[in-house]
């Protein structure tokens, strides 16, 4: 099977993938969009300060029987969900405790070697769009657009030869977890036109 274009998305870890893959394959997206990452790290430790990271099994014995103790997941409960993904009062709680009861497993080697995983896309010069929440604290501290804006920094550094084919914004009364927010319809709009005006 054979496509035509092959756009990359990512949120989070999937954005700091698909920027890898960006720099060190330029040719192999026609464009990509990258939500909840920025190229600023400073509040990512405290973020995982809120995670209360447990041993999976441990912390839900029924649902993750028989995984390693490498397996982890939140410990912190939907306290802990809630500071460092969503921005209150702008979801359904019903959303927020869902997420809670379903929250899936990690592991160390994902997410503590993160930076690493950036490096300037210097030869990339497709469509290129960075979108967050406006209040995503894991990467901007809650304000992504003060004392700088970056989603405009992200994009200048990561993504230096882009031009004009370079877009960054950001969803307003929204957290880390954009997509869980009542702003979601309207990023999924904005990010789907993305694609549509350059042709995708």
């Amino acid at each position: 099977m054979s496509f035509k274009n092959v756009v990359g998305v990512g949120h989070s870890l999937g954005s700091a993938f698909t920027e890898g893959v960006t720099a060190r394959y330029p040719d192999d997206f026609d464009a990509v969009a990258l939500t909840g990452i920025t190229a600023s790290f400073p509040n990512v430790p405290l973020s995982q300060a809120a995670f209360n990271l447990a041993i999976a099994r441990q912390q839900d014995p029924v649902r993750f029987k028989g995984l390693a103790n490498e397996y982890l997941t939140f410990g912190s409960g939907q306290k802990g969900i809630q500071f460092a993904f969503f921005k209150h009062p702008y979801f359904s709680p019903a959303i927020l405790a869902k997420e809670a009861r379903t929250i899936q497993t990690l592991t160390l080697g994902e997410f503590i070697p993160l930076p690493s995983y950036f490096s300037p896309a210097a030869r990339y010069t497709k469509p290129v769009y960075v979108l967050n929440g406006a209040n995503d604290f894991v990467f901007c501290g809650g304000d992504c657009a003060s004392p700088v804006d970056e989603n405009a920094v992200t994009l200048a550094v990561l993504y230096p030869a882009v031009g004009a084919k370079g877009k960054s914004g950001q969803v307003e009364k929204a957290g880390h977890n954009l997509f869980l927010h009542y702003g979601a319809p309207a990023m999924f709009a904005e990010v789907i036109q993305f694609f549509k005006d350059n042709k995708l």
